[in-house]
């Protein structure tokens, strides 16, 4: 059945393939303009900590403005400080210290995941502690009586795993009972311990985690499950700090079966992971707006969180006692077991998944066998395609044997320096899947691609390994080894050709791991969904309904998101218009002609916009200077539709008009393109003369220009930037995008260890109308930055608003009390934690919202300012409780 979906699959993009031919309506671009190949990474977050998540990518992403992601789990199942999950316990978020700043572990990937730099999870759990299972030597009829089972015997090993994880470690918080058919709704559990504490877990606990809740009563064998130390209505128990006293005895019982209901304990289970770990976080993770729509499967000791595909199981030898389950089954797509979670997750938003055993051929595709196909192995999702290459066995096989191995695949890679990427000692400097050899992965593709071929390789690695490498001490600082990060480096310069040399065959374009996936999928069928009109070039898209899926793409309620780096070619770049269901768009930018000599457009994600100015005036949202004109803040009441929803007018009295606006706390993650909607004009009968110029200036110290004109320096000898043609001074509204990719750059780029781009925290931005005459009035508006993510939309579209409370001392302030003031006249008010964070989730997109934090003195804005426009989820939205008593303290004086 899974081949058979698999190569239907591989038949329908043939169809569309051939269709294309034929149709003007199925022109395509095979990768967005003007790229001729495409690397990234979709990395396991396996050993990774938190604070290396975050100095690789400060380096990745902030430093070299590469858009690469990683991956986290939802939870941890020993508990550990040094794990990347959000989740420590049942139902316990991370608060451990993350060794980054004042933040805790969870703080620290919330923050992660919102700025674009972690879009897959590694399986819900990361499964580090081996599943105690008992089967009873003979079935034990339950009954009113009850049953006694005695666990005194579990053994040393189980003991041991408790306290796995040190201080506040969660041990082994879940138990199961298999029975061979559904108990009685009445049963109750008494669980005993070795302290003597008894807790009795009554019947409306069993009743709500068992298996087949709600179903008539099954003959097959079912499951109850009950929470350990986790108080109501989760548990019973007191949550307290791990490891807790060993469980000792159960006593089970039903009222409803006198003497004896025909219902026997088959077996009975100690673990951390089931379905209903996944249903009690589902619900946080929700609120925190965390909607993946990738997963790969990690394994671990008990596989049960991850994908399995049919076939022979894998056995692990433990070596830790009879009770020690062997099996290892992938439970997350095995529907009737207490592992299952596939549909919870296809609720959340997730499209990809990868198997952890008998998985699609495309999940591990050996690099030299050109583009993996689409493929399913699970009902409702598709496979993950990641590339695969192996430079060698440290232990059996020199350098020299791995590389005849890779040229007898790829002859072209006969020059290749595998010596230069790869070290003899350690699988963690050798074996091709490791952080440290990433570099190695990165040069394979540049070769081959400097060797005339096209590569799309979505390498598989574990960035996190590189701190076990023996040949190198990972930093905050320098998070790869020396020859991987300038590999890196040499990958941003294909990504954004600084040299303006490379021609689209050698360009490389580097998209986040999910946005990859889902580029794939869409990209497979959307051709046959487009028309362009060959006399205007209208493109017109056709939303449908995904095969595989099972839901409607792009999705409605994500605008343009699924439909990222789509480019189409069309007669006229400069002429061309966008509409997705008869509703136009205006996110995407126009391409000249590529090597085929034809124009195109490109569809860039506008569903996570970083807001310059939209709605609220710039004076509320930082500082603005005018010089040389006036300068007002209208509203588009009454305008066209395609005017923005409100915008600045800068009317010139000179030759030159500017109007610079630093904004009080605005920074940019992983944005990609910036876009913005302007006209010149005149209130007389005359034409307008003047040309717009805009200058981005960073707190690295970068200044980045984009200009009406033409020209093949930056404007305004900028660091780096573009020109755009100037529209018709027609009266009407343009809309602009622009790719960072696309710009020029000034000579010298080399010197800049932070590439000049408009990334980071943003110093100040300068709008100038140039070459003007008195009267000449320039009115822009809907400034943002743009960047492409895999995360899902909420079905009411809601986002999230977090951040933290930072007192006087440098601290995180606990118990302020945030209030949340929505322009439609609703309240919300809630608490900081002790990690000084506050969380308010659902919150309506595109409403105006102030957010304040309550002091001795007063409310206090955050360091955004008083009032917020929340079109992205905004987890960084901070208060210096300093700054506000400064405020306080001048005015004062005043």
């Amino acid at each position: 059945m899974r081949r058979t979906l698999a190569t239907c699959l591989v038949l329908i993009a043939a169809g569309i393939s051939s269709f294309a031919a034929q149709s003007l309506a199925a022109d395509v671009r095979p990768l967005p303009y003007p790229f001729g190949n495409m690397i990234t990474f979709s990395s396991d977050v396996d050993y990774q900590t938190p604070w290396e998540g975050h100095a690789i990518h400060r380096y990745l992403n902030e430093e070299l403005g590469l858009p690469i992601t990683d991956s986290f789990w939802i939870s941890s199942s020993t508990g550990g400080d040094n794990v990347s999950a959000l989740f420590k316990s049942y139902i316990g978020l991370s608060t451990q210290p993350s060794r980054v700043g004042q933040h805790s572990v969870y703080g620290l990937l919330l923050r992660q995941w919102h700025r674009g730099n972690i879009d897959t999870i590694h399986s819900w759990a990361d499964d580090m502690l081996p599943q105690f299972r008992r089967v009873l030597p003979e079935p034990l009829p339950l009954s009113a009586g009850g049953i006694s089972l005695d666990l005194k015997g579990a053994g040393e090993w189980m003991r041991a795993f408790e306290a796995f994880g040190g201080k506040d470690a969660r041990g082994y918080q879940q138990l199961r009972m298999v029975f061979d058919r559904d108990p009685p709704a009445d049963l109750v559990v008494e669980a005993q311990f070795a302290d003597g504490a008894t807790y009795v877990f009554p019947a409306e606990t069993t009743a709500r985690l068992r298996m087949g809740a709600g179903k008539p009563p099954s003959a097959a064998p079912a499951s109850v499950t009950i929470i350990l130390n986790e108080p109501w209505p989760v548990g019973v128990m007191p949550g307290r700090d791990g490891p807790f006293p060993a469980l000792t005895g159960l006593r089970i019982k039903s009222g409803s079966c006198g003497p004896s209901c025909a219902v026997n304990l088959v077996a009975i289970e100690r673990d951390n992971f089931s379905r209903w770990s996944v249903l009690a976080e589902k619900d946080t993770i929700d609120l925190l707006n965390i909607r993946p729509s990738s997963l790969t499967s990690h394994g671990g000791l008990n596989y049960h969180p991850s994908f399995e595909g049919p076939g022979p199981h894998y056995k692990p030898d433990y070596k830790l006692g009879a009770d020690v389950r062997q099996e290892s089954m992938g439970l997350a797509g095995a529907a009737g077991t207490h592992g299952y979670y596939a549909d919870i997750l296809k609720q959340t938003g997730f499209r990809s998944v990868t198997s952890i055993w008998n998985g699609d051929p495309s999940e591990t595709w050996s690099f030299h066998r050109g583009v993996a196909p689409l493929a399913s192995v699970f009902p409702g999702f598709y496979a993950l395609a990641k590339s695969h290459v192996s430079f060698g066995d440290v232990t059996s096989e020199t350098i020299d044997a791995s590389k005849a191995a890779l040229v007898k695949l790829e002859p072209r890679l006969e020059d290749f320096d595998l010596k230069a990427y790869v070290c003899t000692v350690s699988i963690y400097c050798r074996e091709a899947s490791q952080g440290s050899t990433a570099g190695g992965q990165i040069a394979l593709g540049r070769h081959l691609i400097a060797k005339g071929a096209s590569v799309q390789h979505h390498w598989y690695t574990h960035f996190g390994t590189v701190r076990f490498d023996p040949t190198f001490t990972a930093t905050s600082e320098a998070p790869f080894p020396p020859v991987a990060m300038e590999e890196f480096r040499k990958l941003a310069g294909d990504y954004y050709n600084p040299t303006g040399e490379l021609p689209e065959a050698k360009r490389v374009w580097v998209p986040p791991s999910a946005v990859w996936s889902n580029y794939r999928i869409v990209h497979s069928q959307i051709a046959q969904h487009v028309s362009v009109n060959p006399d205007t070039s209208a493109v017109e898209i056709a939303s449908f309904v995904d095969p595989v899926l099972h839901e409607k793409l792009p999705d409605p309620n994500a605008g343009t998101r699924d439909l990222h780096g789509i480019t189409i070619y069309v007669p006229s770049a400069d002429r061309a218009t966008v509409s997705i269901d008869g509703k136009p768009i205006t996110s995407f930018t126009r391409n000249p002609a590529d090597a085929t000599g034809r124009e195109s457009i490109t569809i860039v994600d506008d569903n996570t916009p970083t807001t310059f100015f939209n709605r609220l005036p710039l004076e509320k949202l930082g500082e603005t200077r005018v010089a040389g004109g006036t300068y007002q803040w209208q509203a588009s009441a009454g305008q066209a539709s395609e005017a923005p929803p409100a915008y600045a007018k800068l009317t010139a009295a000179s030759r030159e008009a500017s109007l610079t606006f630093a904004p009080n706390d605005l920074q940019l993650f992983n944005v990609t393109h910036l876009s913005w909607s302007y006209r010149i004009r005149r209130d007389d009968s005359r034409i307008a003369k003047a040309k717009l110029e805009i200058v981005w200036r960073t707190e690295a110290g970068a200044m980045v220009s984009v200009a009406e004109g033409a020209g093949t320096r930056p404007p305004e000898d900028a660091d780096t930037g573009r020109w755009i043609k100037p529209f018709e001074r027609d009266g009407n509204w343009h809309a602009v995008t622009v790719a960072q990719h696309d710009f020029l750059w000034k000579a010298g780029f080399e010197k800049w260890r932070v590439l000049p781009l408009a990334l980071g925290k943003i110093r100040s931005v300068e709008i100038r109308l140039i070459d003007a005459e008195p009267g000449d009035i320039l009115e822009i508006g809907a400034m943002q930055g743009l960047r492409p993510t895999g995360n899902a939309v909420a079905a009411d579209r809601s986002l999230l608003i977090a951040g933290q409370v930072v007192a006087p001392s440098g601290r995180p302030q606990q118990g302020v009390a945030i209030t949340l003031r929505n322009e439609d006249g609703s309240t919300r008010t809630t608490a900081t934690d002790a990690g000084g964070y506050y969380i308010l989730g659902k919150v309506k997109r595109d409403s105006l919202v102030s957010v304040s934090a309550r002091t001795a003195s007063g409310p206090c804005s955050p360091k955004r300012g008083a009032e917020l426009e929340l079109r992205q989820d905004e987890a960084e939205l901070d208060f210096d409780l300093s700054a506000c008593a400064k405020k306080e303290s001048v005015s004062a004086l005043q």
